[in-house]
């Protein structure tokens, strides 16, 4: 595993490069979910990136701007910059492993960028879209909890534990269905493992050429107090790897 910086030299995003020990069978792109779910969730993701590694593809993980070790503070979110930094990703991650197109795996809200550049790029052969989020105010409100409403008007304001611009939240609220409902690549993935399906609105059950699965499984992206992150979900794990290595 090597750390990395890439993109633009103004503002660099960070990653992390896992490169197999042997020939490069194929190169996969991880997008992170956002705020307290990408740090639940970043020990899985690890350990997704290091097995696939295994499996001889070349896996990038990284940060968006205005996250982690990434260019940019929270309030710099903003969903079209975060489409851009997918695109600056794949073509770091065909530069370094030599891959002609790339296997994208999006958790969360990564789970809508991944399927907004396979929709626009025409680029991925494999999307794993893992409990995406398709409806955006639905998953506003999951994110917010207890936590006051926005302000309108108040910039930044907190939401999920961070200060964000209200363009942020509005950005959010315009994700539904209809982002996914287009060709994505030749081979889609909706994995839900929570443990009650989504209703229609907020499913890809039923979407031409998107494999549907429901396979409940322990939520990396929610905190388990006894270890104070987000548990590994081997079997989401295993069934993942699989999917894209089978």
């Amino acid at each position: 595993m090597s750390a990395v910086f890439f993109g633009s030299p103004q503002k660099p995003l960070f990653g992390f490069q896992h490169a197999p020990a042997g020939a490069i069978e194929g190169a996969v792109l991880i997008c992170p979910p956002w705020g307290r779910e990408y740090e639940y969730a970043h020990r899985a993701l690890r350990v997704l990136a290091d097995r696939l590694a295994e499996k001889g593809r070349f896996v990038l993980r990284f940060d968006y701007s205005g996250t982690g070790d990434s260019w940019g503070e929270s309030s710099d979110a903003d969903l079209e910059r975060w489409s851009d930094d997918v695109a600056d990703a794949v073509e770091e991650l065909k530069l370094v492993s030599g891959a002609p197109t790339i296997d994208l795996v999006g958790l969360r809200l990564g789970g809508y960028l991944a399927a907004r550049h396979a929709a626009e790029f025409g680029d991925a052969q494999r999307v794993v879209l893992w409990d995406p989020v398709v409806d955006g105010t639905t998953w506003i409100a999951e994110i917010q909890g207890d936590e006051p409403p926005p302000v309108p008007g108040t910039d930044p304001f907190e939401f999920g534990s961070f200060a964000v611009a209200e363009r942020f939240v509005r950005q959010i609220e315009a994700v539904s269905r209809s982002a996914y409902d287009t060709e994505l690549a030749p081979n889609v993935l909706h994995l839900v493992t929570v443990d009650d399906p989504p209703p229609p609105e907020r499913s890809l059950d039923g979407l031409p050429d998107v494999e549907f699965e429901h396979f409940p499984q322990p939520l990396p992206w929610i905190e388990d107090i006894s270890i104070w992150a987000g548990q590994i979900p081997t079997r989401t794990l295993d069934r993942i790897v699989g999917w894209l290595t089978d």
